[in-house]
């Protein structure tokens, strides 16, 4: 299992790392949903057959590492520098993040959204540098 966790100060905006892609999961340390996020994503990349693909994990500490990062609420999910459910902008508040599911609102995506969703990347489909 490929799961890497970083602490702030790393801007994760960076696109691919040796061509590889790349999947971030941003969090805040009060999120109940961030380790359940990640959790999903690497059950579908598996699911995909991109085992491969490492999850990083980036506790996000301050406003300013908030919007450098992309951040648009804990958990935000990227892939390549881009998120994965594109919403009305980033925020530099330090806040839990809902998102609208087949169910309603909740605080991650769905194993059905991520899957529909890392499926229809180029991204996923093409690379295995």
């Amino acid at each position: 299992m490929l799961i890497k966790k970083v602490r702030g100060g790393q801007p994760p905006r960076v696109a691919r790392e040796n061509g590889r892609v790349k999947i971030q999961v941003l969090h805040i340390e009060d999120c109940p949903n961030w380790q359940e996020a990640g959790d999903r994503v690497r059950l579908v990349l598996d699911s995909i057959g991109r085992g491969d693909v490492p999850v990083e994990f980036v506790l996000i500490r301050t406003g300013a590492e908030a919007v450098s990062s992309g951040f648009a609420g804990s958990p935000t999910i990227l892939l390549d520098g881009q998120d994965l459910f594109p919403s009305q902008g980033n925020t530099a508040d330090l806040a839990c993040r809902v998102y609208l599911t087949e169910r309603g609102f909740a605080g991650a995506p769905t194993v059905g959204q991520l899957e529909r969703t890392l499926q229809e990347r180029e991204a996923l489909s093409g690379d295995r540098s």
